[in-house]
Formats: C-alpha cells, structure tokens, sequence
C-alpha cells in the first residue's frame, strides 16, 4: 500500500499514428477515399456512441425508416420487400458490435417509437 506498489501506466502519445503507420504495407493512399463518401454507400460510417446515437436518431425519427422502410432480415423475391433496398435495414450492427450503441437503448427507442408513431412490422 506503499508509494513503491502504485501501478504506473505510461502516458499515451499526443498523437494518432497515421493510417500508413496502422496499415503498413498493405495501405495505398490511392484507393484511400479520405472523408468522402463512397457513392454506392447510403451513409458514410464512423466509429463511437455519438456517430451511434445520431444514426438512431435519424434512422427512426428523422427518416421514419423503421415504419416506412424496415423490412428485415427477409428472404424473398418481391424487390418490394427485399433487405437490399436503400434504408430497409438500419445499418446499426456495427456501433452494437463495437459496443458504441446498447442494445437496451435501442430496445427502448423502438418502444417509444411504437407507442409514439406507429407498430413497426
């Protein structure tokens, strides 16, 4: 319990180490698309709870796709309710992988969604 048993953890570096130093050699700054958005993507990714909670937000409240666009993890021919069209699925997976969005947060905003709007199919 002494000053001599205290845990010293080294201070991280000021600094982010840049993509070419995370990648090594299998970055090529030529297919890096830096900011922009890939245009056959509905949305351009970024990682943490606050790019999560914004997504629900927009998802649900904003665009109204949980009522209007959801459909599932659906297996049919009827390109009306196929799970490949733009917003029919919420694209929330990675953020609840990565622990960035709760799944009872989520739960919850469906709930209030339903009760508020409509029943989601």
């Amino acid at each position: 319990t002494g000053a001599g048993c205290a845990v010293r953890w080294p201070t991280s570096d000021t600094q982010l180490p840049t993509t070419c130093e995370v990648m090594g050699a299998t970055y090529d700054p030529a297919f890096d698309p830096g900011e922009e958005k890939d245009d056959r993507a509905e949305f351009r990714w970024r990682g943490g709870e606050t790019a999560a909670l914004e997504r629900v937000r927009t998802y649900i409240w904003e665009e109204d796709s949980l009522g209007l666009d959801y459909v599932g993890a659906t297996m049919t021919t009827d390109p009306a309710k196929s799970c490949m069209r733009d917003k029919a699925m919420s694209k929330l997976s990675p953020w609840l992988a990565h622990g960035c969005l709760s799944p009872r947060l989520l739960y919850e905003e469906v709930q209030r969604y339903e009760r508020e709007r409509r029943k989601s199919k």
